[in-house]
């Protein structure tokens, strides 16, 4: 029971951003898509994509939410897209191709920042210099980890803009080059995204502080932070207030920068396909992220994932308390995702033999389960195999039920005290399909 209870909090920990909506969305598809089509739409031109792209964006919507809690940031959001979008109009062969080059980094960025949110975080009886050591830790992957990368589009756009140039090489300029060599327009109307408005601290400087440990504490409540080279080396005093200040300003200037990122980069996506973007990889726990999220949606709350050589399982809780047998029908629609996923890692190699999903009890004891071969899965989400065939090769559960299949028993460990029933499952096929369509 233990072991079930830190699971649940160690998933509601990688899933914190997604349940803090700063306003609560009924658990229903509809809603979040119209939520999508309704706080997306002014960002916008191409009105098509708030449905083609809706799963992306259901789980963008909180992020936007965030951001909206800050007037000054959604105005920011909107000269962002703006610029992008105004300069493409006038160079669009040349900036798509700026947009292909770039794109690797914003997966970099996503990266770091599901690195930082899988994080322990530091107990609150951890000693004040572990606290602010874990403030700067956090700082530094925000912004030299995913701030820098964003930042980069916003420096090619507004440098092209100003003189109709770009830079040699953006990927290769430092932070401090980045800021610094903004057009004066540029560094005055987009202030917030590289300084902290509180103590003047240009983001490539706070970054420094972060990565070079350039502080003291001096008392329980104060700290000096050291920054600058030369003639420039400054030094500011700080409360440990105005440093947590610091830390969610710069996650609100991510976020700005972040979703500019992601609206023209969805809005053009058939233009820099045809420019030469290529599908990124993507780690498996961006993944999971974003299929928990969806999972939610449908009444499903993700407990934990596990990977071995053999199994990628992902554990969920029913709180809809459907049927068994209807819930993990509707569960195991997931599994084809699961199964792209984990072979879109290229670091899980070589990938599982099967994709499983579980609905767990109040307990944490298994209830149903559902797996399939992931080759079979990658097939049919290729078009490979048809709807049928792919229903045929899934391996369904049910405790105590005759919707077992004996092959199943090594993945879904029963207990001493349950017994499983070998016998069809044609009657779960046949109820996927009718869910499946």
């Amino acid at each position: 029971m233990g072991a079930w209870i830190e699971k649940r909090e160690h998933m509601s920990k990688l899933l914190q951003g997604i349940l803090s909506a700063p306003v609560e969305l009924n658990p229903d598809v509809t809603d979040w898509n119209a939520a999508v089509r309704r706080e997306f739409g002014p960002f916008v031109r191409r009105k098509s994509i708030l449905f083609k792209y809706r799963e992306i964006l259901r789980t963008e919507v909180i992020n936007l939410r965030k951001l909206a809690r800050s007037p000054e940031c959604m105005k920011l959001l909107l000269q962002l897209v703006r610029l992008y979008r105004r300069e493409l109009t006038s160079d669009r062969v040349a900036l798509l191709q700026q947009l292909v080059t770039l794109f690797p980094g914003t997966g970099t960025a996503d990266e770091n920042w599901m690195s930082l949110f899988m994080r322990a975080e530091r107990s609150p009886s951890s000693s004040l210099q572990d606290q602010v050591q874990a403030q700067f830790d956090w700082l530094d992957v925000v912004l030299e980890g995913c701030h820098k990368y964003h930042l980069r589009i916003l420096y090619a756009f507004a440098l092209h803009k100003h003189n109709g140039n770009f830079p040699a090489d953006v990927v290769s300029m430092d932070y401090g080059a980045l800021v610094g060599g903004l057009p004066q327009w540029a560094r005055s109307s987009f202030a917030y995204l590289c300084e902290d408005p509180e103590h003047g601290i240009t983001v490539n400087q706070w970054r420094n502080i972060a990565a070079h440990k350039s502080f003291v504490i001096r008392s329980s409540r104060t700290l000096d932070v050291t920054y600058g080279r030369g003639a420039n080396r400054t030094t500011k005093r700080l409360t440990t207030a105005s440093l947590r200040r610091a830390f969610d300003w710069s996650i609100n200037a991510l976020n700005a920068l972040r979703l500019a990122t992601v609206i023209v980069y969805l809005e053009y996506m058939e233009e820099l396909q045809g420019a030469g973007l290529k599908d990124p990889t993507m780690r498996l726990d961006s993944w999971l992220t974003h299929l928990f999220h969806n999972m939610r949606l449908v009444g499903f709350y993700g407990v934990s994932h596990t990977l071995n050589a053999k199994f990628l399982t992902i554990d969920l809780f029913d709180t809809q308390s459907r049927p068994v047998r209807d819930a993990i029908i509707h569960a195991s629609q997931v599994l084809d995702q699961l199964s792209v996923a984990v072979d879109s890692d290229p670091a899980i190699r070589p990938r599982p033999e099967r994709a499983c999903v579980r609905l767990l009890n109040d307990d944490g004891s298994v209830a149903a389960g559902a797996s399939v071969r992931t080759v079979d899965a990658i097939t049919h989400s290729e078009g490979g195999s048809t709807l049928q065939q792919y229903i045929n090769s899934i391996d369904f559960m049910i405790r105590n039920s005759g919707d077992t299949q004996s092959g199943s028993r090594g993945f879904f460990s029963p207990s001493p005290h349950t017994t499983l029933h070998a016998g069809p499952h044609r009657a779960v096929h046949e109820d996927y399909r009718a869910v499946a369509g």
